[in-house]
């Protein structure tokens, strides 16, 4: 069963997480995944305007 969100990502992002070691990536994309059924999950908390990311 689909969660009631969808997860888009942009060229960049898809590059980066290439980038990554296998397991990190498969660590990552999980945690990704998980937020299609729930967008902020306990102990999350609202990214701010950061300049320098």
């Amino acid at each position: 069963m689909r969660g009631r969100y969808q997860v888009e990502f942009q060229r960049s992002a898809t590059k980066e997480l290439d980038r990554l070691d296998s397991p990190v990536r498969a660590r990552v994309l999980r945690k990704i995944a998980a937020l299609e059924n729930d967008p902020r999950p306990p102990g999350a908390t609202q990214l701010v305007r950061a300049d320098d990311l």
